[in-house]
């Protein structure tokens, strides 16, 4: 078994990239190349390939491997790729974690199937661990999708797996995340929640996934620089904004958000498959005019692009 990736190699600003389709509803290859390309050249340290933005169980098995093999191709020498492999059966997630590590991916992360007993999920990581012994595991914790919080000592036993070395934590709460620092030291933690990145750094992650990161890459990786280097100041002060923008997204939907930005822009023909339904005429244009007054208040090297 080769030494697994230190956890310090998944430090920064990695997206949770959208999947980008055509009309159809078919994977659009040109438009995802062209995305990945973007926010590495922003700042991003790498992506978050195939998880929820990027519309992982409405994805064929096929879609999701061509998915990893575009993104790892275009973040070569230039970042990180993680790879979702979750599904709702061991059988499926660990031939989605042959094939990322055959591909080139840097690391793997899964969702736990949903609805099923703690004995039950810590043998489908631990089977997914054994798929890929030479690819670092990240768990993934989201209990508004899942529904589920683990245990301290539940979460100890799915961090006792060999080759497991952080956890995407996408929660809430910053003291269960601290807690988990204490049971696993250097145990690298990637957050997931947009709207409080520069708090969970304070408290000790190493990074974040976010689906927002899409459209405000700049904004995220200047939070992530200023914390970085302990200038908590600023760092909180565009946290704000951050913030503020998220609770305009929310409104309307946050991956819908996102589409009908990128859409706007001409970068995507699409970012949900149906029966998701993109924002109508009259909510784009109310979505913009929310958003204009707190864009205003960014420097203008961190503004999402204008319609």
């Amino acid at each position: 078994m080769k030494t697994l990736h230190c956890a310090d190699s998944f430090r920064g600003i990695i997206p949770a990239i959208i999947t980008p389709c055509d009309q159809n509803s078919r994977l659009d290859e040109n438009a995802l190349v062209e995305l990945a390309g973007d926010l590495l050249t922003n700042g991003s340290t790498g992506l978050y390939v195939c998880g929820l933005t990027g519309e992982a169980y409405q994805l064929t098995s096929e879609e999701r491997k061509r998915t990893a093999e575009l993104a790892i191709d275009v973040a070569a020498k230039r970042g990180k790729i993680i790879v979702h492999v979750g599904t709702q059966d061991t059988r499926s997630a660990c031939e989605l974690a042959r094939h990322a590590a055959a591909a080139g991916a840097d690391a793997i992360a899964s969702i736990p199937p949903i609805s099923r007993p703690f004995p039950e999920i810590l043998a489908y990581y631990r089977e997914l661990s054994c798929a890929t012994e030479e690819l670092p595991l990240f768990i993934y914790h989201i209990p508004v999708f899942t529904n589920w919080t683990p245990s301290l000592q539940e979460f100890a036993s799915l961090l006792e797996i060999e080759n497991v070395v952080g956890i995407k934590f996408t929660d809430y709460n910053l003291y269960l995340m601290r807690q988990l620092l204490a049971l696993k030291p250097g145990l690298a933690i990637l957050y997931g929640r947009d709207e409080q990145l520069a708090a969970a750094l304070a408290f000790g992650a190493c990074g974040g996934v976010g689906s927002t990161y899409n459209i405000l890459t700049p904004l995220y990786v200047a939070i992530y620089r200023h914390a970085s280097v302990g200038e908590w100041e600023e760092a909180f002060s565009l946290q704000r904004i951050a913030a503020d923008i998220m609770i305009v997204f929310e409104r309307f939907g946050v991956t819908a958000s996102s589409e009908a930005l990128l859409m706007a822009a001409g970068k995507i023909q699409r970012a949900r498959r149906a029966p998701s339904q993109c924002l109508s005429e009259s909510e784009r244009n109310q979505l913009w005019r929310d958003l204009k007054p707190i864009v205003a208040s960014l420097p203008h090297t961190l503004r999402p692009t204008e319609k």
